[in-house]
């Protein structure tokens, strides 16, 4: 399979204007994402391009007082973390430091736990650089906090896994770096509804549910609490009086290495695509 790893985004802006009407035709499928070098094994049989934005992987704007990171969309989660952390500031990342691409998690906009407390992956973005299927190269939003002008198109490129194009470039909001960080572990029959943690228990930042118990057992929960110190102890004081009146089983875990690392990497967690050019603009998309 032959890989195409464009040293900018003018270079892949050039590459798919040039193969647009030969793809179009033959419905050439395209690859792209981490997967890249190893694709899944269910796409067709058909010769396959690959576009890897390995190269592309610059931090290209970094304003820790005002709270924003622009990088380029190769840059690997892990790389983005160790910046973000070394200035004291942090990003509640959807599946921890994971080796996937910046662009991949924007495109596959992953549920993560700390969606509770701080909000989906398209809050986190301000503002993205997009190559469309034509080659055309567009700017959405801008990297500011504040930004009503125009359409909000960047929340529709969060899980649009490539159906738009490829981004190249994107803008993220951070937040500073919690101060404390505490988990608990809840267990009890008021777990079975989703809504029970919003009636009466203190603000949680992060929930993770137990979708499959074991036979005998009550349903569990895992909630974390990030911030300031008297915030989280304040909280945690809460959420036991809650849990005692809610007649739960409440018990305080070993938080990980950091809010930041939610759960170990896994091979292959970028999105991977199968992206047909013209009439077969989009075949498929395959999350590995």
């Amino acid at each position: 399979m032959r890989v195409i790893r464009p040293a900018s985004s003018a270079d892949l802006a050039e590459w798919v204007s040039s193969s647009w009407e030969r793809f179009g035709d033959e419905g050439f499928p395209v690859v792209t994402g981490q997967g890249a070098d190893d694709p899944p094994g269910d796409l067709d049989s058909q010769p396959r391009l690959a576009v890897s934005l390995s190269h592309l992987s610059r931090v290209l704007d970094f304003r820790p007082r005002d709270l924003t990171i622009s990088v380029e969309a190769g840059m690997r989660m892990s790389e983005l973390a160790r910046v973000v952390e070394e200035a004291g500031l942090w990003l509640p990342l959807a599946a921890g430091a994971e080796e996937r691409s910046v662009g991949g998690w924007v495109a596959a906009a992953p549920v993560g736990r700390f969606d509770h407390g701080f909000g989906p992956v398209r809050r986190h973005v301000l503002s993205c650089d997009l190559v469309h299927w034509n080659g055309t190269v567009t700017r959405w939003g801008r990297p500011v906090m504040k930004n009503v002008a125009g359409y909000d198109v960047v929340k529709l490129l969060c899980g649009s896994r490539g159906r738009l194009g490829l981004l190249t470039a994107v803008s993220l909001r951070l937040w500073p770096k919690p101060r404390a960080h505490r988990e608990f572990e809840l267990r009890g029959e008021i777990l079975r509804d989703p809504k029970s943690l919003s009636n009466g228990a203190p603000p949680l930042d992060a929930v993770s549910w137990s979708s499959m118990p074991r036979a005998g057992t009550s349903p569990a929960a895992s909630v974390c609490l990030v911030g300031g110190s008297d915030s989280v102890e304040g909280r945690a004081e809460g959420l036991e009086r809650w849990a005692a009146d809610a007649d739960l089983e409440i018990r305080e875990v070993e938080p990980a290495t950091g809010p930041t690392s939610e759960r170990p990497a896994r091979p292959g967690t970028s999105a991977v695509y199968r992206v047909a050019f013209g009439r077969r603009y989009l075949v498929g998309g395959l999350k590995d």
